[in-house]
């Protein structure tokens, strides 16, 4: 996954110059909630006391950073057709963020039921798991 940092109608979308940590830390981030039970949570893409503006999902992501309620960084192809028409602004950074690689996880301390095994199958299915690495339309 290749991460964009972006912003849009936000003082760091006029800067025309790579965005430094304090830059960055001195405004709200937009981050998706971590859901795991059995842990603390993680936050990726945040800096130390940085603000935040929790959403559920990275869909819910877009829209407050579209609207310039916050940086954050999001993957390049959920919002490509926002960066083109401006929607969104791409802000190289002093520290840029490494592409990572998705992966599924499931709990394995119990037997293998019909519904866990159906899933498998459908990621197993090329078109579906690039369809959930795209995600849905960002516009």
């Amino acid at each position: 996954m290749d991460w964009v940092l972006v912003a849009a109608r936000h003082p760091l979308a006029a800067l025309d110059r790579p965005l430094r940590r304090e830059d960055i830390s001195a405004h709200r981030a937009v981050v998706v909630t971590d859901s795991s039970r059995g842990s603390a949570g993680h936050a990726y893409g945040m800096l130390g006391g940085q603000s935040a503006l929790a959403v559920p999902s990275m869909r819910a992501k877009i829209l407050p950073q579209r609207q310039g309620l916050g940086i954050g960084w999001l993957p390049r192809q959920r919002v490509s057709p926002l960066l083109a028409p401006g929607e969104l602004v791409e802000k190289a950074t002093a520290d840029p963020r490494e592409p990572n690689t998705l992966y599924v996880a499931w709990r394995g301390n119990y037997d293998e039921g019909r519904a866990l095994q159906w899933w498998i199958e459908q990621l197993r299915q090329p078109r579906l798991a690039q369809r959930l690495v795209d995600g849905l339309d960002a516009s």
